[in-house]
């Protein structure tokens, strides 16, 4: 694993409040995403990307699990964080500029 993926990891994880555990589910791109889909019913709400080494998905399902993905340049995503309970907030309004 890059240096550089080790540490996108990492503050992925205390950003989140996770504890990084010894073992990540990693897999071709399409396979976890399937994966994610039939055993879970999670489907990609989200998308951005993190530096020019990864991509940052969000899978979320109806039930309200939820997944957070890595995927490297050569398609290999990584789960790095799960959970349940996931509650879609609309965005705040700004105030406008007097």
């Amino acid at each position: 694993m890059r240096f550089s993926k080790i540490i996108l990891y990492s503050v992925f994880l205390i950003g989140f409040g996770m504890q990084a555990q010894a073992e990540t589910f990693c897999a071709k791109h399409d396979k976890l995403s399937e994966l994610l889909n039939s055993r879970f019913g999670e489907q990609q709400l989200g998308v951005g990307l993190a530096g020019k080494e990864a991509m940052v998905e969000l899978y979320v399902s109806k039930k309200g699990t939820f997944t957070l993905v890595s995927t490297d340049k050569e398609g290999l995503s990584c789960i790095f964080g799960a959970g349940d309970s996931w509650e879609k907030l609309e965005p705040k309004e700004t105030a406008s500029a007097m």
